[in-house]
């Protein structure tokens, strides 16, 4: 497989390349809408008083009275959300960050199998089976993430979240390798936070309280069973950078594979992993 990657024409490697480069935008567009939308609920909060300094609310109009009063409950609101951290922002933010690693990882992994046409090759791919009826009756896009979803259930079976899931899936394509351990936890961790909105509506479960107890670097994220978790922005901060630098690593291994020296991106990597 790596001999394959190795000799993929340049437009199709530009294409595999381009996948993970939008994927780098994603997250940069994703930061800066959070960014946003806290900045909207600031100003939402202090609302009332901006009007109050402008004059606006001496009209006494009927449309004026009711504005005032819509914009009083926006701000209660938002004032809410801002003293408790901005919850909801967090909590949906923290599930779309680990959805648009997935994502990247899967349309990664259908590029190649697009490119490559026949992979009888791959042990892995060997293994699959698929139902012919359920295939044959399917078009071409179709049977790719047909064939992608069955990869991944034979893949990674027993491994539900984290890096060990994403590595697993990239090893018979010979795209996995060595990752920082603080990727490696910040990641994993992203995964049983996850898991626990998604499926416990935010409240720590024992599988969850379990993995923190044992991950001792981690104070903040300590619970027993039944407490509802608490997210802020700067663990938001963290999973974002941690998935931009895993993606990051990615490209250098496959940049690798094509003789393309990415010891300059890599330098560039460290600095950036060590302040996350």
């Amino acid at each position: 497989m790596e001999e394959f990657i190795k000799n993929i024409e340049i437009n199709k490697y530009r294409e595999i390349t381009g996948w993970l480069k939008s994927s780098h935008e994603e997250l940069k567009k994703f930061y800066e809408l959070l960014e946003l939308s806290m900045n909207g609920l600031i100003i939402a909060e202090i609302l009332p008083q901006t009007i109050d300094t402008l004059d606006i609310s001496k009209d006494k109009s009927a449309f004026s009275e009711l504005f005032m009063k819509t914009v009083g409950g926006i701000s209660i609101k938002a004032k809410k959300e801002i003293k408790n951290g901005f919850p909801f922002l967090m909590k949906q933010s923290i599930v779309m960050l680990y959805s648009q690693l997935e994502t990247s990882i899967k349309h990664l992994i259908i590029q190649i199998f697009t490119i490559e046409g026949s992979l009888q090759h791959l042990k892995e791919i060997n293994k699959i089976k698929i139902s012919f009826s359920e295939y044959h009756n399917l078009n071409e896009v179709e049977k790719i993430e047909y064939f992608y979803k069955k990869f991944e259930e034979n893949i990674s079976t027993g491994m539900k979240y984290g890096v060990k899931r994403f590595e697993a899936l990239l090893k018979p394509l010979a795209l996995s390798g060595d990752i920082p351990e603080k990727l490696k936890n910040n990641i994993s961790e992203l995964s049983q936070v996850r898991n626990v909105i998604v499926h416990r509506n935010g409240v720590a479960d024992k599988r969850f309280v379990d993995f923190f107890s044992s991950m001792q670097y981690n104070t903040s994220m300590q619970y027993n069973i039944g407490d509802k978790i608490i997210l802020n922005k700067e663990q938001f901060y963290k999973y974002n950078k941690s998935i931009y630098c895993y993606l990051i690593i990615i490209s250098c291994r496959i940049g690798k594979i094509r003789g393309i020296d990415m010891s300059p991106m890599e330098k560039e990597l460290k600095p950036l992993i060590a302040k996350i």
